[in-house]
């Protein structure tokens, strides 16, 4: 592990194609991440544990290994990226983006299947505010650019992990600086793939459960739970087929996120005349 805590981080946000950038990356001989969980919390959620604490997720890394985190909440918290900054200065950022209206609607689903949300998406969205707003790009990349500088945060797109996973993952190994890597096999799974649980009410305590053991440490008990199957018991089997994004829903959304739109093409360069569509 480098002199510092950490040495580059994935920041989301969620729906973005962070798991598929946790599994891949884990893979690399040169990189470590946490091996019981992919989101410690600690810079949203926990950072009053103290730094010795968090250290303990990396406590297995060799010398000659870069450290990092894959942290989807951790995007559009205000105060996380000056506390990476004060822990980490030198951390290289990953920030991963996605069609905003999609992204927004692919976490409704994901809330929806957890069952901590109502199945029309205007009310989920008034009970989870936070689907809309970790999209607002033009708010919460400049918070990041301020504190780490235009060359250590680094942006990347889902449609080209889905279309050119190789080349992503090329892109990051530069970024890092560490040697290419070929894909490995996983990386072809498909990505933020999602279906309606048999029992929505069950689908929310065990989440609800999940999360406490997650808090308490207690995170081989979750992966074994996931080993067993469990997860489709609680998250899937379902008739209901998953819902769609409304044409009204994805024109108020595209009108919602026109600034975040522009700012994106701005900052990177790219046309993004499909995420206007």
């Amino acid at each position: 592990m480098a002199d510092e805590l950490l040495d580059f981080l994935g920041v989301g946000p969620q729906r973005t194609g962070t798991t598929w950038l946790y599994k891949t990356l884990r893979q690399h001989p040169s990189l470590y991440l946490p091996e019981v969980l992919k989101e410690t919390k600690y810079f949203d959620r926990r950072f009053d544990r103290g730094q010795e604490w968090y250290a303990r997720y990396f406590e297995s890394s060799r010398e000659d290994q870069m450290c990092g985190e894959i942290a989807p909440t951790y995007f559009d918290v205000p105060e996380v990226p000056e506390r990476v900054r004060r822990v980490a200065p030198s951390c290289d950022i990953l920030i991963s983006l996605r069609h905003p209206a999609e992204r927004a609607f692919s976490l409704y689903l994901h809330h929806l299947r957890k069952g901590r949300v109502s199945r029309p998406f205007g009310e989920a969205v008034e009970q989870k505010p936070r689907i809309l707003e970790s999209g607002r790009y033009a708010a919460h990349i400049p918070r990041w650019r301020s504190a780490f500088g235009r060359e250590q945060v680094h942006v990347l797109f889902l449609r080209d992990i889905k279309e050119h996973p190789q080349d992503v993952l090329d892109q990051i190994c530069t970024w890092l600086e560490v040697d290419q890597m070929r894909l490995p096999s996983q990386a072809d799974r498909k990505v933020n793939a999602a279906s309606m649980p048999r029992f929505p009410r069950l689908a929310r305590i065990a989440s609800l459960i999940t999360v406490s053991l997650h808090s308490a440490g207690l995170h081989r008990i979750v992966e074994f739970g996931k080993k067993l199957g469990l997860r489709s018991v609680f998250f899937a089997g379902g008739e209901d087929e998953m819902p769609s994004l409304s044409a009204e829903d994805r024109a108020f959304l595209i009108d919602e996120y026109e600034e975040d739109v522009d700012y994106v093409e701005d900052v990177t360069g790219r046309t993004l005349s499909h995420w206007r569509q």
